[in-house]
């Protein structure tokens, strides 16, 4: 674990679009909102009772604030001092995926919190986690608000918006532990 560096502090925007493209697309292609069909009324209900602007400051950076407090810098890392540091990430995520309150969102949450908790251990920070969540957050928020993307959902375009998006997030981590291999090898 090291320091965060602003190399690493950039490509946590990368990493979090790509990891919600993914994620997103992957959910999409499950139905699941099919099989829970008061969960696409009641997210929207919620994500759009604000103007834009005011909407990109509370998904992007006010709640993933709060999130990162509460399940990676407070539950993640004072569970890590008790119990082994993969044990405390699944329990956080799984935490992070109950307190979203429904089960389309927790297993989003519950991918996407064990990567934040990866992401806060590897770099031992709160704005690493932050960044990553905020970017995610403002970028499915973006999508979800944009006539122009109303194409991402057709099954086609969720297919390739997961392949893609696991793809990115796959070679972007790939370079964060390389990058930090090399950095702990001098």
């Amino acid at each position: 674990m090291h320091s965060l560096g602003f190399k690493e502090l950039l490509i946590m925007v990368p990493l979090g679009i790509c990891a919600s493209l993914g994620l997103n697309c992957f959910i999409s292609l499950l139905k699941l909102t099919e099989l829970f069909p008061s969960y696409t009324e009641e997210v929207y209900e919620v994500l759009f009772s604000n103007s834009l602007s005011i909407g990109l400051v509370m998904y992007g950076f006010i709640i993933p604030g709060i999130e990162e407090l509460l399940f990676r810098w407070i539950l993640f890392d004072k569970l890590s001092g008790f119990v082994p540091v993969k044990t405390a990430g699944i329990v956080s995520s799984a935490v992070f995926g109950i307190y979203h309150r429904n089960t389309v969102q927790f297993l989003y949450s519950f991918a996407f919190g064990l990567l934040l908790a990866y992401c806060f251990w590897l770099f031992n920070s709160i704005l690493a986690s932050w960044l990553l969540h905020g970017s995610a957050n403002i970028f499915i928020y973006l999508i979800s608000s944009l006539e122009v993307f109303s194409f991402m959902g057709k099954v086609p375009w969720q297919a390739v918006g997961m392949v893609s998006g696991f793809v990115g997030t796959f070679f972007i981590m790939r370079f964060l532990m390389h990058f930090e291999r090399r950095r702990s090898y001098g």
